[in-house]
């Protein structure tokens, strides 16, 4: 669509995405003299009533919204057979291309991406609006400032307080899909909340949690099947972000957070503490040791007293005790710690198999 002008204002520059149901181009407003992005429906669709209806509710909807970490929509059109929908134009990288490009993101990173997506959520929910197909793809981050952007709602359903079914209409990427979705029932905003679960795994793991030959084969692990993490990733991905990732992706919509404002609370107060979730490298204990002798002298590294368990979080707060082998306690960095700097005094094993980690510890200390 080269040296193409719509509504004799848009001037098309180039392509810059491909929807399902529309194309992206770059543009420039000739009117406000600006960059603006331009959604093209699909020709196939033009004669397609129920394709325009979906294409038109996106703009009313979309258009309604006015948020920071949403794309604003400017206008709406037709020229002849082509429908447009004019957005703001984001100088950046959708999400799905940043973990492509970057690898797996650091915890304080996917938190603040995750917290910027559930305050468009929640704007976007206060207005009766699910988005229906949160996905990286769908995440837009600005170079300047990283400043993130949900965009393409063209999916989205302006949600009435009266009952709206989902026949028929089971829109989205699977590899995002909420369970009920996967089940083509009515959706509520918490599905979103599930969505938005899934791209949080994938930005600290660098891969969906579930994959699968066919489409139904997927949406079936996302009705039965937990997510779960290796040893290696409960090490290196604190407690209180996979217990997070665990609430969002609860496979009952009501045992989920049930508003994005809950979602936010909870990371803001994980951002606040997450430094006290990484004592799990040889390097923090050797910190602390040193700490410890810095400011009491090496009496206190001769005679310390000191309590060690696994400990399984919940949204609240420490929840139970857990054996070392199934928390994320590196108890060999912290045994080597104690060794390499001549600990000496009492050790207190607070796991639930009291014999069998005392052993452990006792073991592997002996062996180093």
């Amino acid at each position: 669509m080269g040296d193409t002008i719509l509504g004799n204002r848009y001037e098309i520059i180039r392509k810059i995405g491909d929807g399902g149901m529309a194309f992206v181009y770059e543009a420039k407003d000739r009117l406000l003299n600006r960059t603006v992005a331009l959604k093209v429906l699909r020709p196939e669709f033009v004669d397609d009533d129920e394709f325009l209806t979906k294409f038109k509710r996106e703009a009313e909807a979309v258009a309604s919204l006015s948020h920071p970490n949403i794309v604003n929509v400017y206008d709406v059109g037709e020229d002849g057979k082509v429908h447009y929908i004019v957005m703001e134009f984001v100088d950046g990288k959708n999400l799905k291309e940043i973990i492509q490009d970057e690898g797996i993101l650091d915890e304080y990173t996917a938190l603040d991406i995750t917290k910027q997506i559930a305050m468009a959520l929640s704007a976007a929910h206060k207005k009766g609006i699910i988005h229906r197909d949160i996905k990286p793809h769908n995440i837009l981050i600005s170079n300047e400032g990283r400043v993130v952007k949900v965009a393409d709602f063209g999916i989205a359903k302006a949600v009435s307080n009266s009952t709206m079914t989902n026949i028929g209409s089971i829109i989205g990427s699977v590899h995002y899909f909420s369970p009920e979705q996967a089940k083509g029932k009515f959706v509520t905003n918490n599905a979103d909340l599930y969505s938005l679960g899934i791209v949080l795994y994938e930005m600290l793991i660098g891969k969906v949690p579930f994959r699968g030959d066919s489409p139904i084969s997927i949406a079936l692990q996302h009705i039965n099947d937990d997510i779960d993490f290796t040893s290696e990733e409960k090490v290196r991905i604190p407690q209180s972000v996979r217990t997070t990732i665990k609430k969002l992706t609860e496979k009952s919509s009501a045992d989920r957070y049930q508003t994005a404002e809950e979602l936010i609370e909870d990371i803001e107060y994980i951002e606040k503490n997450i430094d006290l979730d990484f004592i799990k490298e040889y390097d923090d204990f050797a910190r602390i040791l040193e700490k410890v002798g810095e400011g009491l002298g090496r009496e206190a590294l001769d005679d310390l007293h000191i309590h060690l368990a696994g400990i399984a979080y919940s949204e609240k707060g420490e929840k139970h005790h857990l054996p070392f082998l199934e928390s994320d306690f590196n108890y060999q960095a912290c045994m080597k710690a104690f060794v390499d700097y001549e600990v000496k005094g009492c050790v207190i094993c607070e796991s639930p198999i009291l014999e069998r980690d005392a052993k452990l510890l006792k073991d592997t200390y002996e062996s180093l």
